[in-house]
């Protein structure tokens, strides 16, 4: 059942009041919220959400006791609510890292599970692997309408080559239609469904699990006019 960890408008997991520019919270997750006090504890499955943002930014979760990604979890415009599944390693202490790279925000945190090591699933400090705005996995361009990006993921931040499938935060910006992505594994038939929805001016992330196609590779499909878009790989299964 999902557990409340962290609420700074009342002051549960860390002082009451709004995470400012560039602040961190260090959230402790082990023994709190139904997450066991174990050593085998690897990785937390949290449901994050901004509330209030005086301005537009993001923030980023990650293990304490690693320097923090050049990643995203969740964006936000000014005034939005926002939230979005994370999966992250659990740091040093039992603590994950939640950046806030501008403004004043307050940050919310329920946990809903978490998974030990040996599971099968394998937790990494957030990677990018693709950033259409800067040619990270892709050309440096927008991808069109009915555009295909077919992104290497295996063999790639982290990901070994013989992983079976990945959990990648997908964030789409600067879309100048109201439109969808879908991902699915490279060679097989695209699927009729969405795993992330876009509109203009918003930068919106969704949490996406796939399994790897051949070679490793997953396909990323843009339904309507242009878009940036820009994934941060967070883990992988064997």
């Amino acid at each position: 059942m999902p557990a409340r960890v962290l609420d700074t408008r009342v002051g549960i997991g860390v002082a009451k009041g709004k995470v400012g520019s560039g602040g961190v919270v260090p959230l402790t997750v082990r023994n709190r919220g139904g997450v066991p006090d174990q050593s085998d504890l690897d990785a937390v499955v949290l449901n994050i959400t901004v509330a209030e943002p005086t301005v537009q930014s993001y923030l980023t979760v990650w293990p304490n006791g690693d320097a923090r990604p050049n990643a995203s979890n969740l964006n936000m415009a000014q005034g939005q609510t926002v939230p979005n599944l994370v999966i992250s390693k659990v740091g040093t202490g039992g603590i994950v890292n939640v950046f806030n790279a501008n403004g004043f925000t307050h940050i919310i945190a329920d946990v809903l599970g978490w998974f030990p090591r040996g599971s099968g699933f394998h937790p990494i400090v957030p990677a990018r692997i693709l950033d259409t705005r800067t040619g990270n996995g892709a050309p440096e361009a927008k991808v069109g309408q009915s555009g295909l990006v077919e992104l290497q993921v295996s063999g790639r931040g982290g990901v070994p080559t013989d992983a079976k499938s990945a959990v990648l935060n997908v964030t789409a910006t600067e879309a100048d239609a109201v439109s969808y992505l879908t991902v699915w594994p490279a060679g097989q038939g695209r699927p009729d469904s969405s795993s992330l929805n876009t509109s203009p001016g918003l930068t919106v992330p969704n949490l996406v699990i796939t399994k790897l196609g051949k070679g490793g590779v997953v396909d990323l499909y843009n339904a309507f006019g242009t878009v940036h878009v820009i994934a941060d790989v967070v883990g992988w299964f064997d």
